[in-house]
Formats: structure tokens, C-alpha cells, sequence
């Protein structure tokens, strides 16, 4: 079964940029995707967001806050599936 995916969802594109380098110099496999239609009613202001698998979201989390990188929140893309 594969893992479920998940959206680190942020303010700007520069945010986005620094998370993706700096989550890839950690190891952790990301993707960056165009923000789902569906997070734009979250205030979000950037049209990007990073993919995640389900068993990499904890360990993103604290490479993100270890680094103090800011981000608006991370969203299940499985919940969101057509």
C-alpha cells in the first residue's frame, strides 16, 4: 500500500525554496507541486507547495522547525482526491 501524501502548504515562494533545500540536505524526498485549487480558501498566498510521503511528514516537521523554516500548515492530499 502506498503512503498517504501530504501538502506543506506556505506564504511564499521563497519559504517553499529554502523548506525544499533544506529538507533534501536532511534526506527527506520531496516534490514541489502546484498548490491543490481547494487550499486557497486557507488565506494561502503562494500558488506552490511541497508532497510529502505519510512517513516522512514527522520527521519534515522537525527539519522544518529545527531550521526555522515557516510554513502555513501540512494538509492530507488523500482526503482531498476527487
Amino acid at each position: 500500500m502506498e503512503d498517504d501524501q501530504w501538502a506543506i502548504v506556505f506564504n511564499s515562494t521563497h519559504q517553499v525554496l529554502r523548506a525544499e533545500k533544506v529538507l533534501k540536505e536532511n534526506e527527506i524526498k520531496t516534490e514541489v507541486i502546484p498548490l491543490p485549487r481547494h487550499f486557497t480558501n486557507k488565506g494561502v498566498d503562494c500558488g506552490i507547495a511541497l508532497q510529502i510521503n505519510d512517513s516522512l511528514k514527522h520527521l519534515a516537521e522537525e527539519v522544518l522547525a529545527a531550521y526555522k523554516v515557516d510554513y502555513k500548515g501540512i494538509y492530507s492530499l488523500s482526503k482531498h482526491r476527487p
